[in-house]
């Protein structure tokens, strides 16, 4: 079995200043936690999917792919 390399992860909002994909750090996370009020339907559980990864995983590059619910 070929081990992980990276995980991207598609994050609905990520605020004002996130918006272009980028590693998630946690800097990311502690911002991403300051805005769930804003989409508290997904955005608690995706911060959760990446602690889990980390936790599990911490060398693993995670990227976040932020769609702010705006198409093109």
């Amino acid at each position: 079995m070929t081990p992980l390399t990276a995980v991207g992860h598609r994050v609905v909002h990520g605020g004002p200043s996130i918006g272009k994909p980028e590693r998630i750090t946690a800097e990311m996370v502690e911002e991403l936690l300051q805005l769930s009020a804003f989409d508290p339907e997904h955005l608690p559980e995706e911060i959760q999917l990446t602690e889990a990864f980390h936790r599990r995983f911490p060398d693993l590059l995670q990227v976040g792919v932020f769609r702010h619910g705006i198409s093109p």
